[in-house]
């Protein structure tokens, strides 16, 4: 072989060679750990003192940690808070902080909980949680107005020791504290900038991820927070929430391979999906409601709110609608909260009412001055973007001409405007749904007293608000729940809401997307996600 040949062959060959090594490497460049998620809805808010829904709580659940988290089963676990203990009545806790930082290396201290937890209970912030924190000792006087913030509940003995008084025993307050209402915020940062929670380089966390980038109606990007107390054992780098609202685009863009993880499912396509194995189910303590506003006539009269609820065919609904094994809801208080709260309140009393009782609706409206519907005045349903808030809304609307002779408009809005409306009481009739924050029956029944920022039908019952306070003075369970059946009973006569049915929570999750931990109050956990390889 002539040399020259031979030389150029050497030199075609290791060119080859670097070529394969290189494409080799490609091959086995690690790939980034992003999980990318679907929300519905832009957030309204992140400042967890401000925040009410969902889709803001499962981004701040990666921004921020509380004294503890919950697990699948709504238990509470370590998070800031190392360990905690608890005098025998249960209403004094302490909580021992672990060494911890915020996202710009400042420690994360007790004084942080004491000036966050009083931040929320200021009228200044309007915080419809603030009502949350009445548990505390003097709480419900610091947020009237009435008494000094020093003189809440809650002290910081040293550095990491937060002393907690309550106001009445409280057997479920560490899972209470972990909701964003309790979680703390970077005094310095919230003090120095009104729009901090707005802004990835304002927005100072102590959870596992932090804000990159937030694109209105678009996207939220959060990466991995390297300052976090358990930063090794944070697995995905990134996090993507998409904000899809409709339930077959977000479908479309799943199966396409644009998502990891859906918020929901189109309720027509679970027929198809049954049989798949990314299909999931996971708990939901949650009930889907119809808010009647009860300051604006005509559904100031509760006879004409019975009329309106009486008149529902809940059964049709969840049969031909939701699709997703939901139960009707002949009560306010969820059943599938049994299974986590101290004793089984949806059991003791399955039925407060009877579903589609036509004859009692047309009675209660006749009653109420409007028989057959004659003069009664057409009144308007509101509800977020979503298609099956859209088959819900049709349904009743059909109902309730069918039933009670009367005109019901619909207006879908987007969950901004929404939400916005809810809150100034701009609505008639109104699509709504609680998600429990706490696994326990109160976090239900607190929503409709007469000072609760959520209470957004605005009716007020001072008997209803005096059972719930003797409900939480008491350290007898079995008195507990006697208090608070008696304030369900109460609040199903009068009827400022229509449960529809209790939820069940229906979600596609792509099997390389593993350890997402989901619980009954629809908080998704992806500090020890992590992404599997193929």
């Amino acid at each position: 072989m002539q040399p020259r040949r031979l030389t150029a062959l050497v030199a075609l060959f290791v060119i080859c060679a670097l070529i394969a090594i290189a494409c080799d490497s490609k091959q086995q460049a690690p790939v980034p750990e992003t999980a990318v998620l679907n929300l519905a809805a832009d957030p309204e808010t992140l400042d967890p003192g401000r925040a009410t829904g969902i889709p803001e709580s499962r981004v701040i659940n990666g921004l921020l940690n509380g004294l503890t988290r919950l697990d699948a089963n709504g238990v509470a676990q370590p998070s800031m808070a190392e360990k905690w203990e608890s005098n025998e009545r249960k209403d004094e806790w302490t909580f021992h902080l672990r060494p911890a930082k915020w996202s710009n290396g400042d420690p994360v201290r007790a004084t942080d909980f004491v000036w966050s937890w009083q931040r929320v209970l200021d009228p200044a912030l309007a915080s419809d949680y603030a009502y949350q924190l009445f548990f505390l000792a003097n709480a419900e006087a610091v947020h009237e107005k009435k008494a000094d913030p020093s003189t809440l509940g809650v002290k910081a003995a040293d550095e990491h020791t937060l002393q907690v008084k309550l106001s009445g025993p409280t057997t479920f307050f560490p899972a209470l504290v972990a909701h964003s209402a309790y979680y703390p915020v970077h005094r310095a940062t919230v003090e120095k900038d009104a729009d901090w929670h707005t802004k990835p380089a304002s927005y100072i966390g102590n959870g596992p991820f932090r804000l990159v980038e937030w694109k209105n109606n678009d996207r939220i990007v959060l990466e991995k927070n390297s300052a976090y107390w358990n930063a090794a054992d944070v697995k995905l780098q990134r996090i993507v929430y998409r904000m899809i609202e409709q339930q077959t685009t977000e479908l479309a863009a799943y199966e396409a391979g644009d998502l990891d993880m859906t918020s929901n499912v189109p309720r027509p396509e679970i027929p198809r999906l049954r049989s798949r194995s990314d299909l999931h189910f996971g708990p939901y303590f949650g009930t889907y409601y119809i808010g009647l506003n009860c300051e604006k006539a005509p559904f100031n009269n509760p006879l004409v709110r019975r009329a309106f609820a009486l008149a529902i065919n809940r059964k049709q609904i969840v049969e031909n609608i939701t699709l997703a094994g939901e139960q009707v809801a002949l009560g306010w208080v969820p059943a599938s909260l049994d299974a986590a709260s101290a004793l089984p309140f949806r059991k003791q009393k399955p039925a407060c009412y009877a579903d589609n009782d036509v004859e009692g609706a047309r009675k209660a409206l006749a009653e109420a001055g409007f028989p057959g519907g004659k003069g009664f005045p057409s009144v308007r349903y509101i509800y977020n973007t979503d298609e099956n808030h859209a088959n819900i809304a049709q349904a009743l609307q059909q109902m309730w001409a069918q039933t009670l002779g009367v005109t019901v408009t619909l207006e879908n809005q987007e969950w901004k405007t929404y939400l916005s409306n809810r809150n100034a009481g701009n609505f008639d009739l109104s699509r709504a749904a609680w998600i429990a924050d706490y696994p326990d029956p109160m976090n239900f029944l607190e929503v409709f007293l007469s000072n609760g920022g959520n209470n957004n039908s605005r009716w007020r019952n001072a008997n209803y608000d005096d059972l719930l306070r003797q409900a939480k003075q008491t350290s007898d369970e079995n008195v507990r729940f006697e208090f608070m059946h008696k304030a369900e009973d109460l609040l199903m006569q009068e009827m400022p809401l229509a449960p529809i049915y209790y939820y069940t929570n229906p979600y596609l999750q792509n099997e390389r997307l593993q350890n997402v931990i989901m619980n009954g109050m629809g908080w998704q956990d992806l500090t020890h996600a992590w992404i599997k390889q193929k």
